[in-house]
C-alpha cells in the first residue's frame, strides 16, 4: 500500500496547526468583541439568552399541560351539566398566557436575525431595568436583573418594538435621553408600549407583576394592566415611574410620527420645539437609530 511521504506529512501537520491557531485567534477575538458585526445577539450574551428562552419554553409547555387538563375537566363538567364559571375564566387565562408566550418566542427570531446587535447587561435587582442604546459599540442593551426571566421578557419586548419602528434612539450624547456617558434611552416609549411589555411579563409570571407597588389598583388579570395601573407604579423610593413628566410619551409614537405629534406626546420637552417642518416624520431627521418594519 502506498504511504504518504514524511515530508508531506510534516508539511500537512504544520498547515493544520497554523489553520487551528488562526481559527482559535479568530474565535477569541469574536468572543472578546463587544458586538457581532452581523447583528443579532452579542456573542457574550448568547448563552444567557438561550437560558432565558429555555425557561420560557418550559413555562409555555407547563401551561399547555394545565390547559389540556382544565379543558378535559370542563368537557366532563359540561356533560354533567355543572360547568363552573371560574374554571372557564381559568382556561381563558391559561390560553391567553400560552398565546403571548408563543408570540414572545416568535419575536425572538426577529431580534436574533436582526441587522442590529443586542446585548444583555446584568444590574443590581434594586435598580430599575432599562433598554438603552450603546452608541459607542452600536448595540442595544437590555439592562436587567440576572435570573429574572420576567424582567428579560419585559425589556426584550422593547427591543421588538424598536424593530417594528415603535422606539427610536439618538446616535449621540444627548442630555434629554442620557442614561450614561455612552448610552441613551429611547424616544417613543409610550403607554401602549409599556402595557405590552408588562402584559408579556405577566404571561410568564403573573405573581411578579401583581407584586409591583401601584397606588391605583392591583393586577389580577391582563385587563388590569392599564394606563391607570401604570400611573400608580412607583420606585422603592416612592417616585412615580410613568407619571406626567417622567419621560414617557403621552400619546402613541413611532418613526412615522410627525414633529407636531412628538411635541404633543412630550409637552414638557424642549427638544421638538426647535425642529422645523412640523409635518415631517421623525425618521426624516438625522442622527437617530430606527427601524421600519416590513413583515
Amino acid at each position: 500500500m502506498p504511504t504518504i511521504p514524511n515530508s508531506y506529512r510534516k508539511g500537512t501537520c504544520l498547515l493544520l496547526l497554523v489553520l487551528f491557531l488562526s481559527c482559535l485567534i479568530s474565535a477569541t477575538r469574536a468572543y472578546d468583541s463587544p458586538a457581532h458585526d452581523r447583528g443579532g445577539i452579542d456573542s457574550l450574551s448568547w448563552g444567557d439568552w438561550q437560558n432565558y428562552k429555555l425557561a420560557i419554553i418550559r413555562k409555555r409547555d407547563t401551561l399547555k399541560g394545565l390547559f389540556e387538563d382544565n379543558e378535559r375537566m370542563l368537557i366532563t363538567a359540561f356533560h354533567r351539566g355543572s360547568v363552573d364559571r371560574a374554571s372557564v375564566i381559568n382556561a381563558y387565562l391559561l390560553g391567553h398566557r400560552i398565546t403571548i408566550l408563543n408570540t414572545i418566542l416568535e419575536n425572538f427570531r426577529l431580534l436574533e436575525t436582526s441587522s442590529q446587535t443586542y446585548a444583555l447587561q446584568f444590574i443590581d435587582s434594586t435598580r430599575a431595568s432599562q433598554t438603552v442604546y450603546d452608541f459607542r459599540h452600536d448595540r442595544i442593551v437590555f439592562c436587567i436583573a440576572k435570573w429574572d426571566t420576567g424582567n428579560f421578557i419585559h425589556e426584550s419586548t422593547h427591543g421588538v418594538q424598536f424593530e417594528k419602528g415603535g422606539i427610536v434612539f439618538p446616535k449621540y450624547i444627548d442630555q434629554s435621553t442620557r442614561f450614561s456617558d455612552t448610552t441613551n434611552i429611547g424616544i417613543g416609549d409610550d403607554y401602549d408600549d409599556e402595557i405590552a411589555a408588562y402584559a408579556a411579563e405577566f404571561a410568564y409570571d403573573p405573581a411578579s407583576v401583581a407584586g409591583f407597588p401601584s397606588a391605583t389598583q392591583k393586577v389580577r388579570s391582563f385587563e388590569d394592566i392599564s394606563v391607570k395601573w401604570l400611573l400608580g407604579l412607583t420606585t422603592s423610593k416612592g417616585t412615580e415611574l410613568y407619571g406626567f413628566g417622567a419621560g414617557i410619551a403621552m400619546t402613541p409614537v413611532t418613526v412615522e410620527s410627525t414633529i407636531k405629534a412628538l411635541q404633543d406626546a412630550y409637552p414638557l420637552s424642549p427638544r421638538w420645539a426647535s425642529y422645523t417642518g412640523q409635518g415631517q416624520p421623525l425618521k426624516s431627521k438625522k442622527n437617530y437609530l430606527y427601524k421600519t418594519y416590513r413583515p
